[in-house]
């Protein structure tokens, strides 16, 4: 069972890997039940009173919609009842990480920057006028979610910076967790200092677990001097490929 929001034609399943349960299916047929209330969701198979899947937060921004049914599969007793929720209540389940200080919360966001090849951007590419920047804030679990902030076919070519100031009382190395989506170059103080791709395809780039989003997806130490660092870092969510258009996995 696996809930994905498809967020401005992105969508989005390797980024919520919290979303996605197994259940036991009948061979034949079964009976799925889905509870929707605000911004959250059940869904219940085959009677049994536990949820098979529990959505916590609808990520959409859609605030209405329509269902669709596809297959390969048979469907029939199609049963919608408005306002049936069983008291779920509509309100989002709290954020377990809101109050972890240790998550970088506020950055800023450069305009798209076109490129031309696959070699990393350099740093003295990012763009360097103030209206080219604006404010972004990570959202729950601390995700910088970029596919709210573009469309689909937006220049697929392109990559876009995020950066933010660290202030550190003395010099040393600094260890952090960094999951994303796409290929990523990070830069300190201007100096590159990792280049990785979590990619699903091919299979050679997905980064653990299973190349889904996760600040498991890799630990980078960072040289900081003393006083203000500037950590930057550059995201590219398309590779050309001939197995299939990676721009609808959308980038974070």
């Amino acid at each position: 069972m696996q809930y994905t929001p498809v967020i401005h034609g992105f969508m989005l399943w390797d980024v919520y890997p919290q979303y996605q349960y197994q259940a036991m299916l009948l061979d034949g047929w079964n009976h799925v039940r889905l509870v929707v209330s605000g911004r959250r969701m059940q869904v219940y198979v085959n009677g049994l009173p536990q949820s098979a899947l529990s959505v916590g937060n609808l990520e959409s921004d859609s605030k209405i919609g329509s269902i669709h049914l596809r297959g390969p599969a048979q469907y029939a007793n199609l049963v919608v009842t408005p306002g049936l929720v069983d008291g779920l209540p509509p309100q989002p389940t709290p954020d377990v990480t809101a109050d972890d200080r240790a998550i970088v919360r506020r950055w800023e966001l450069s305009e798209l920057c076109p490129i031309s090849s696959l070699a990393a951007p350099a740093y003295a590419e990012m763009p360097k006028a103030a209206s080219a920047w604006q404010t972004i804030h990570a959202e729950r679990g601390g995700l910088v979610n970029l596919n709210r902030q573009y469309t689909m076919g937006d220049q697929p070519a392109a990559v876009s910076w995020l950066r933010y100031t660290v202030n550190a009382k003395q010099p040393g190395v600094k260890q952090v967790s960094v999951g994303w989506i796409g290929e990523a170059w990070i830069y300190v103080n201007g100096k590159l200092v990792s280049d990785a791709k979590n990619f699903y395809y091919p299979p050679t780039e997905r980064r653990d677990p299973d190349g889904r989003l996760s600040l498991q997806n890799g630990i980078f130490a960072l040289p900081l001097r003393a006083g203000s660092n500037e950590i930057a870092v550059a995201l590219y969510s398309q590779t050309r490929d001939t197995i299939r258009p990676r721009m609808k996995y959308g980038w974070v």
